[in-house]
This record gives structure tokens, C-alpha cells and sequence, in this order.
């Protein structure tokens, strides 16, 4: 689609784990290689605020759902330091199902905030993950 946005990354980009987490990557990399994965993008972890979307992530949603399928979607999270050897956060984030297209961005800023609970804390710490930034990139996917 070919979207001149900040903080979305299609299902086409080229993406890097540390930049939408490890669950997004591997989706991606599925689609590269021509496996039939439900329709997607990702919004970045630095799209959101405490208290929502920032303005501009809320303009570039608008220009994604536009050429997106619509539908009910998945609102889930992709943790920038998921999927490692030692550590996957399996079950750790939200992921809210059957959102309807007017509410992605409060359920977006949901899945984005269960980054930062303490049982997300102590399991990083218990890890040795930084908590500097423990917030998820967040998958926009068709159900």
C-alpha cells in the first residue's frame, strides 16, 4: 500500500524485532515467503502516550484502516524483546478479539499499556530485561 506514515509498519515492510517485537517479525517473514497470514500492520510501540495515540499515529491509523479490510480485527501485542532464547512473554500482554474498526485505538492503547504492569516488571527483572521501555508493539490483524 505503500503508506507514507510514521508509526505504522505494513505487513510488506522490512521490520527488525527490536522495532515491533518478535511476534510482528515472524509474520512478517511468514508473509514474505508466501504463507497465507490474515492481513495485518503494526503500530510501533512509540506510537502511544500514557494517555493514548499520539496525534499523528492517530492520522496514520486512519490512513491504514482505509486500505485495510475492515471487519472484525485482533488487537494483540508483539514485545520488542519477545521470542528470545531465554524469554518469550507468552501470555504475559493483552490481546483483545473481535474489535470493531471504531474502537482499534482504545484497544490499541489497551494492549499497549499491559506492557507496563508489575507482573510484566518482575518477569522482565526475573529475566534480566531492562524495564526501561517494556511497552509492546501492537498488531492490527484481521480475525
Amino acid at each position: 500500500m505503500g503508506w507514507a506514515v510514521t508509526f505504522i509498519y505494513e505487513m510488506t515492510d522490512e521490520v527488525s524485532p527490536a522495532d515491533v517485537g518478535g511476534k510482528a517479525a515472524a509474520l512478517v517473514n511468514l508473509a514474505a515467503h508466501g504463507f497465507d497470514v490474515p492481513s495485518f500492520f503494526i503500530l510501533g510501540a512509540d506510537a502511544f502516550t500514557p494517555s493514548g495515540l499520539k496525534a499523528q499515529a492517530k492520522r496514520d491509523l486512519i490512513v491504514a484502516l482505509k486500505g485495510f479490510e475492515g471487519g472484525p480485527v485482533a488487537v494483540r501485542s508483539s514485545g520488542r524483546d519477545e521470542d528470545g532464547v531465554e524469554h518469550s512473554h507468552a501470555g504475559q500482554f493483552l490481546t483483545v478479539l473481535n474489535v470493531a474498526p471504531q474502537h482499534i485505538p482504545r484497544e490499541a492503547h489497551k494492549v499497549w499499556k499491559s506492557g507496563d504492569t508489575e507482573n510484566i516488571r518482575s518477569y522482565r527483572a526475573s529475566k534480566g530485561l531492562s524495564n526501561a521501555d517494556p511497552h509492546p508493539a501492537v498488531l492490527i490483524q484481521t480475525m
